[in-house]
């Protein structure tokens, strides 16, 4: 990258690192201890690179996607029954396209990135609002909402 010129690192954190487990990584969808400790040490490397690297050119940021959906499964975790608000996959690309192409992305350097914050604060993913709500991607709708807010079963 230094003999390149430079580039940009992006280091894929969660929020594990912050959030008070729930449980059992056996009986309760909980976090692994090497997981919640690696994911830890990913929030110090982007600092450090930063640090060591940065008058290089070399520009890393820690980014953490929040609770993300993918395909058939973003309908069903939109029940408000769920834990945390979901996100879809696409509002993720749309936030590291940014970070990547925009120069007013670098005062977020060294801190955690909400990537769905991005894509919320500069509208980046048409059809979709924020973490929890409905996502129409195109022609596929990925949830659809009573007047009530509760969810239709599956994908329509």
């Amino acid at each position: 990258m230094i003999a390149n010129g430079g580039g940009v690192i992006l280091n894929m954190s969660s929020s594990v690192v912050y959030l008070v487990p729930w449980g059992t990584v056996r009986d309760d969808r909980g976090w692994s201890l090497s997981y919640a400790a690696g994911k830890a040490g990913i929030d110090q490397v982007g600092k450090l690179v930063n640090a060591e690297l940065g008058s290089a050119g070399v520009l890393a940021y820690t980014v953490e996607p929040g609770y993300v959906a993918y395909g058939g499964a973003s309908g069903k975790r939109l029940d408000p029954k769920e834990k945390v608000p979901v996100t879809p996959a696409e509002a993720i690309e749309a936030a590291i396209a940014w970070l990547v192409r925009e120069p007013e992305a670098t005062r977020l350097l060294s801190k955690r990135i909400h990537l769905p914050a991005i894509t919320e604060k500069h509208r980046l993913l048409p059809g979709w609002e924020c973490p929890g709500s409905p996502y129409r991607g195109g022609d596929l709708v990925l949830a659809e909402f009573h007047r009530a807010g509760e969810a239709h079963s599956g994908l329509l």
